[in-house]
């Protein structure tokens, strides 16, 4: 089974649970993000999340401490810490799991907060 990239923000997101067993338990997604771009920073409530850097290099901020991510780091977010992420050169490639899922496809619930300016 074939499955899609989708963009969310600058995110392009392969989920690769989605449809199975485990989809309601934690999430597991490859992220690409593209050269010279910037998230909105924003904060997941419910979910407690790790990425792990497969390739490229960017800086992921979390709360008021700014993490360099590169190939074979890993970066813990805490549930509710408001985070984003920044590239430069070239595309940043990770790994995304998160306890308990961002997005629960059975309920439609989005645990999405963006930082309110």
């Amino acid at each position: 089974m074939s499955l899609a990239e989708e963009l969310y923000d600058i995110f392009y997101v392969t989920q690769l649970t989605r449809g199975t067993a485990l989809e309601r338990l934690v999430a597991v997604d490859r992220v690409r993000v593209e050269p010279y771009r910037c998230s909105q920073i924003h904060r997941h409530m419910n979910a407690e999340t790790v990425l792990y850097i497969e390739s490229g290099f960017g800086i992921i901020s979390v709360n008021d401490v700014s993490y360099e991510g590169e190939k074979g780091s890993r970066i813990c977010i805490p549930a509710g810490a408001w985070h984003g992420v920044t590239t430069y050169e070239s595309d940043l490639v990770f790994t995304s799991v998160q306890f308990r899922p961002i997005y629960d496809a059975a309920t439609g619930r989005l645990d999405l907060e963006p930082l309110k300016k």
